[in-house]
């Protein structure tokens, strides 16, 4: 199993419509089916999802403490968090 983390920021108007465009990606992601070397197989992703206009660290610092409750929610799921205060 390998597993790769990555940011994609998203202009978006609500914490909502983030969190809904991350759904909708990892449904995408989830109904792909890949064939490779004639083995088929398919992948899943979790979205660690925030919003905040403050700075763009306590933006990656939500974002990746999102994605770390996602993960333990058991994967393949989208969790959203807002600005995280220090």
């Amino acid at each position: 199993m390998v597993i790769e983390e990555f940011g994609i920021l998203f202009q978006v108007t609500s914490q909502q419509d983030a969190e809904q465009l991350a759904e909708k990606l990892r449904k995408v992601i989830e109904g792909t089916k890949i064939t490779f070397n004639g083995e088929g197989f398919s992948i899943t992703a979790s979205f660690g999802v925030a919003v905040c206009s403050t700075s763009l660290e306590k933006l990656f610092k939500g974002a990746d403490q999102a994605l770390y409750q996602a993960k333990k929610a058991g994967r393949n799921c989208v969790v959203t968090v807002g600005c995280v205060i220090d």
